[in-house]
């Protein structure tokens, strides 16, 4: 029997579809999956393990050393099964019912943590933590920075970058200034930080007026006989006489947009004249320095509901701080207990006020540069992941020992003994870094580029060179002589450097000018502090600026391609 199917009456065709013969096949080209270029992400290392992971996962990675603690293990030791796990739990939970009574019973949030550390290490075990982390890199952010440096007269160079991470706030908040030649003298400087909330016009009315303040106030001072003994007090003075003034300019109101309450801010200040630097800060903004050994120390008081002292003094002001595992609020609403503005909220300035604490120190002549950070940058990082962060940037020096040391003074510190102090900066015995490692774009070379003490750059004679050797030199010094016509304009510019790719690519041995690498080197600090403090996981606007002293090795800095 004939399909009748197959019959030609049932043939159908569609009803807008051109005849057989005149209908040609369409041929759609293939779908390609396009792979944007990512650049390597920055990795940090683990002092607890030495294991280098990605900072993207640095909190994660502390939470699993801290629940391996919790249960006296160690990543050497790890557990090798679930069973050994419950095992070690039921010990845990036996000691603590035994230590418990009636009066004092087991804390609900200690069983909380140990019940986390135990879903972590049992995630762990069984391979299903990686899960998570998969889905995170799967939308892992990518920040396009884009930071600015200057050149100094009373440094070697200013940086600074800022983010605004979109993905938890709704605004730029936070606001920055500086200015070279202080009070008409080429060895002064002023450099500000300043981290608002609840609005904009506290930090951009302190940005615009509080140098100009400190400097009227200052100015005075430098008039007179600078050599008595009383200068440093008189300096403190006039800073929280400038804190109190810009206060009370605030409390006018003046193009205040805030609708529940006034905007406040965080205030940073540092003051630069020769070798002496005076920090002046109220809130949670820090100021750190690189010493000559390459260790970080703090110079401003963290002004946080955290510190016993302040706790008292807001509660002694009637003031409320509510606490949990991951913050502590005053009145619920701020991280900080001092700083300016707040007027808007009687309750809340009662309790946040707005003295500074003001640090006055000497410089060293090796002491290398000084970072000005906001909270954003500190919420997620310590001083010591700081430096861990700049590892590829320093390729020739030791974090590591740099970070060993830091525990060492800061446990000195702790118990009172002598602090110990070194003079040279720890070196690595591994040489030069290679070309493309972790980014660093490298230009080998193998003449040795020697550096006098105020000199500069001393290149070997010609004359003595081999041929190889001065074909080399003459296409070294042709390609950095072309990277120098595209940005020299930049380096004559009194205001900030526009971004350059072609300083990206910039060698320890190459003949550059000291103050354009000083510019570029600024400049790819406060990127590489931002980015970290992205990835780390920060939640609040991120500024962070970067002043290069004159002590500042430049001849041991690569910078990255960023």
């Amino acid at each position: 029997m004939q399909d009748p199917w197959t019959k030609e009456e049932f043939n159908l065709t569609l009803k807008d579809s051109p005849p057989e013969e005149k209908r040609s096949d369409v041929h759609f080209p293939p779908i390609k999956t396009i792979n944007p270029m990512m650049k390597p992400e920055i990795t940090i290392v683990c002092m607890k393990c030495e294991e280098e992971i990605k900072v993207r996962q640095l909190k994660e990675h502390q939470e699993f050393h801290s629940a391996l603690e919790m249960f006296r293990f160690s990543m050497e030791r790890k557990p090798s099964s679930v069973k050994q796990l419950v095992k070690r739990r039921r010990a845990i939970m036996k000691r603590l019912n035994e230590a418990a009574n009636s009066e004092n019973p087991v804390s609900m949030k200690k069983l909380q943590k140990l019940n986390l550390a135990y879903e972590l290490l049992k995630a762990d075990i069984e391979g299903t933590s990686t899960t998570l982390r998969m889905l995170d890199e799967y939308f892992q952010i990518q920040p396009t920075l884009q930071g600015h440096g200057t050149p100094l007269n009373c440094a070697l160079a200013f940086g600074v970058c800022q983010y605004e991470n979109a993905r938890w706030k709704t605004s730029m908040e936070d606001r920055y200034a500086f200015k070279d030649c202080f009070c008409n003298d080429p060895q002064s400087g002023f450099f500000a930080v300043y981290d608002g909330y609840s609005g904009t016009m506290a930090a951009e009315k302190c940005a615009r007026y509080l140098g100009e303040i400190v400097e009227r106030k200052v100015e005075a001072i430098y008039n007179t006989n600078m050599i008595r003994e009383t200068v440093n007090a008189e300096i403190v003075t006039a800073f929280k006489d400038a804190f109190d003034e810009m206060d009370r300019i605030l409390l006018y109101g003046v193009e205040e947009h805030s609708r529940n309450r006034w905007s406040g801010c965080s205030a940073l200040t540092c003051l630069l004249r020769g070798n002496n630097l005076y920090v002046a800060n109220a809130g949670n903004i820090r100021a750190v320095l690189c010493r000559g050994d390459g260790s970080i120390e703090r110079l401003s008081t963290n002004h946080c509901p955290k510190d016993k002292k302040e706790r008292h003094r807001v509660r002694k002001a009637k003031g409320d701080i509510s606490k949990s595992d991951k913050t502590a609020l005053v009145n619920g609403v701020l991280k900080s207990t001092r700083g300016l503005g707040n007027h808007g909220d009687p309750n809340l300035k009662t309790s946040v006020i707005k003295t500074p604490a003001v640090n006055c120190l000497t410089l060293e002549e090796s002491d290398q540069f000084l970072i000005l950070a906001s909270n954003g940058v500190w919420e997620v990082l310590s001083e010591e992941e700081v430096i861990l962060l700049l590892e590829d940037i320093i390729p020739d020096i030791d974090v590591k020992a740099i970070v060993k040391r830091m525990q060492e003074r800061a446990s000195a510190l702790e118990v009172g003994l002598p602090v110990p102090k070194w003079d040279e900066i720890p070196r690595r015995d591994r040489g030069v870094a290679n070309e493309g490692d972790k980014g660093i774009a490298v230009v080998s070379s193998s003449i040795n580029v020697e550096k006098s003490e105020g000199e500069g750059e001393h290149v070997p004679d010609e004359e003595n060179l081999t041929e190889e050797q001065r074909h080399h030199l003459t296409g070294t010094r042709l390609e950095i002589d072309i990277k120098l016509d595209e940005s020299r304009h930049c380096a004559k510019s009194p205001g900030l450097l526009p971004p350059s790719d072609s300083l990206s690519h910039i060698s320890r041995g190459s003949k550059l000018f000291r103050s354009e690498k000083a510019c570029a080197l600024a400049k790819a600090l406060s990127e590489r502090l931002v980015e970290g403090a992205i990835l780390a996981g920060s939640r609040d606007n991120i500024t962070v600026s970067v002043v290069l002293l004159n002590g500042c090795p430049l001849q041991l800095f690569l910078l990255p391609k960023i």
